[in-house]
């Protein structure tokens, strides 16, 4: 069982991983983004909210994301393998906090809870701080390509 298993597991060569990754995070900053504008465009809404919105993503991605990148980018250069699994760009703990986070990003739409306004202007801080985080994958696969010759 275990060897059919090996034998169907999807695999691809290293650097995949990190433009699969760029692609995962460049997909979630884009709809994140366009959830965001969709709702600035049809509300009036105060610029210093867009502006703050936008500045906040300076603290965002150097203390938070930027260590979770390089956290992942690690991670796929130390796997054993040089045809990892297609989805091992993320550990299986990162999925379900993937799927985490989308039930509370669902969540906080639905519940009143958080006024749109700001749900709406954190949105803009998170797209915009993945979009940037996805750079730092497109840059490790080159850093890869570059240092194996490939």
């Amino acid at each position: 069982m275990a060897d059919l298993l090996l034998k169907l597991t999807p695999r691809v060569p290293r650097k995949v991983l990190f433009l699969l990754a760029s692609l995962f995070w460049m997909a979630v900053s884009i709809k994140l983004l366009l959830t965001a504008c969709r709702f600035f465009v049809a509300l009036s809404v105060p610029y210093w909210l867009i502006i703050s919105a936008v500045l906040g993503v300076i603290p965002f991605y150097y203390f938070v994301f930027r260590k979770i990148t390089d956290k992942y980018i690690s991670r796929i250069w130390r796997l054993a393998h040089d045809k990892p699994c297609l989805f091992a760009f993320f550990s299986w703990k990162s999925y379900v906090l993937v799927l985490f986070m989308i039930g509370l990003g669902i969540g906080a739409s639905m519940l009143p809870v958080i006024p749109d306004k700001g749900l709406h202007a954190f949105l803009i801080t998170l797209g915009i701080t993945m979009l940037l985080s996805a750079t730092r994958f497109v840059k490790a696969f080159f850093d890869y390509v570059a240092e194996n010759n490939q």
